[in-house]
């Protein structure tokens, strides 16, 4: 056959090389009206949100923006993975979505995700409460725990807002230890971060309310007195809606915590065990690491009685993981009044109840 086609090719010259020319140009023509992908997409398609935070350490990148960042995107349309990276002033939050989505698509789902009216993060007073400092969204920096009447307020006057409330130990479980009983009691839709080192950080070491006993500070050198106060227990006891505790230490755990926590259709309080380098020398990272174990699987967030009976595990073992959950009819529910932003503002009725008190 191939003898045949040669010897054809020899005996007609001028045809062999007309129908090779023409055979050549029909190439060029194809070729120039081929749809061209020189890197073609070999990965889902993938959206980076890249934030510099100057001056801020690793850990506190993680804690103060992916974390949040990763809370936010988790269960948006289309999204399958959404992973982080943080480094010294950096963080990189990369969202992965189904095969197929466009990528202009994929980029308004995270753009109106990270849309900062549609975020309200609410701190008191603290270092951990100096969160809102380096956060693009609704922010309120408040007083010494009171941070959950704000927030209270806010998400009663519009429930589309995802509003977290973030500070210490001291903050939420001292002074404004009040304020939590009563959003528990309300279940209230917000996600409580608690920062729980075991004393303040702030204000130079003395004891916080989840100090341990005997523990020595400068303002109790003969040590702590007072038995420490258990937030997990008291919120289970109090049943409320999702009762979770975390460690600053196993990042992806706490991540999905936190995610979860804000998922929940009501008042979620995420307990998160932490050292302070500067205060506490008992109560290390170390000393975490060795202690903290992540619930079995087969552990029933649901079952009151057991989760009563792991809210009073501390010592030489801590659980962390989701304690306790229930369906309980969130606040906003039982008022059911609608939501006080984009009403009219009668200007009139508002000047006049003015005037009634000058």
């Amino acid at each position: 056959m191939i003898d045949k086609i040669i010897d054809f090719a020899l005996k007609h010259r001028l045809l062999t090389v007309l129908l090779i020319l023409i055979v050549s140009i029909w190439g060029i023509i194809a070729y120039a009206k081929m749809p061209k992908d020189i890197y073609p997409d070999l990965n889902a398609p993938l959206v980076k949100i890249i934030t510099e935070n100057p001056g801020m350490a690793a850990e506190d990148v993680e804690r103060l923006i992916s974390f949040p960042l990763e809370s936010l995107l988790n269960g948006a349309p289309h999204v399958t993975r959404v992973r982080s990276e943080s480094t010294t002033g950096d963080s990189v939050v990369t969202v992965e979505f189904d095969w197929g989505t466009d990528i202009y698509r994929a980029r308004q789902i995270v753009s109106s995700k990270l849309e900062p009216h549609n975020v309200l993060f609410v701190s008191g007073i603290g270092q951990a409460a100096k969160a809102p400092h380096y956060l693009n969204a609704n922010v309120f920096n408040g007083l010494h725990g009171r941070s959950l009447p704000v927030a209270t307020g806010a998400k009663l006057a519009n429930p589309d807002l995802t509003v977290l409330v973030e500070s210490g130990d001291g903050c939420n479980y001292g002074e404004g230890g009040n304020h939590l009983l009563a959003a528990i009691r309300r279940n209230i839709d917000v996600t409580l971060l608690v920062h729980n080192n075991q004393i303040y950080g702030l204000t130079k070491g003395q004891a916080s309310p989840t100090t341990a006993e005997d523990f020595i500070t400068k303002a109790q050198p003969e040590g702590v007195a007072s038995s420490p106060f258990n937030p997990i227990a008291v919120a289970v006891a109090m049943q409320a809606g999702f009762v979770a505790r975390g460690f600053s230490g196993m990042v992806d755990h706490l991540s999905e915590l936190i995610q979860l926590g804000i998922a929940h259709q009501g008042f979620a309080l995420i307990d998160i065990l932490q050292p302070c380098v500067s205060f506490n020398k008992v109560n290390t990272f170390t000393w975490y690491k060795k202690r903290c174990y992540s619930l079995p699987e087969e552990y029933d967030p649901t079952d009151w009685d057991n989760a009563t009976k792991t809210a009073a595990e501390w010592g030489d073992k801590i659980p962390i993981g989701i304690i306790y959950r229930n369906n309980r009819s969130s606040f906003e529910e039982h008022v059911g009044r609608g939501r006080l932003v984009g009403r009219e503002t009668d200007r009139g009725l508002i000047r006049r109840i003015i005037e009634g008190f000058q």
